[in-house]
């Protein structure tokens, strides 16, 4: 349950206590370029009938799954809704795209 402060009226989420999952489906940039946001190589673009990311969902991972049910690797990372509702598409920082960037940091710090 949500709570609003009565002295500041800044709403405070609460913060569920299951993980939860769904399954995505990844569109074309060029669909989503036609609902109205823009998109650039470093986004992927998913929907979803199960459910949407939503407030304090930022920074989650998506990844896909192998033949054995089991993830296989971070493809995705919950960026933002261009809605603001939570229900709607859903754009993801698409993790390979930075890929040799990652790389380069974890050689120069690691």
């Amino acid at each position: 349950m949500n709570e609003i402060d009565p002295l500041t009226n800044v709403t405070t989420y609460k913060l569920p206590e299951v993980l939860k999952e769904v399954k995505l489906y990844e569109s074309t940039n060029e669909t989503c370029k036609n609902e109205s946001f823009t998109l650039y190589d470093s986004y992927i673009c998913v929907n979803s009938t199960d459910g949407d990311p939503c407030y304090g969902d930022s920074g989650g991972p998506m990844y896909p799954f192998g033949p054995d049910d089991k993830p296989m690797c971070l493809y995705g990372v919950v960026s933002y809704s261009p809605e603001g509702n939570c229900n709607g598409w859903t754009v993801y920082t698409r993790v390979p795209y930075f890929r040799h960037w990652i790389q380069q940091k974890m050689d120069e710090n690691y």
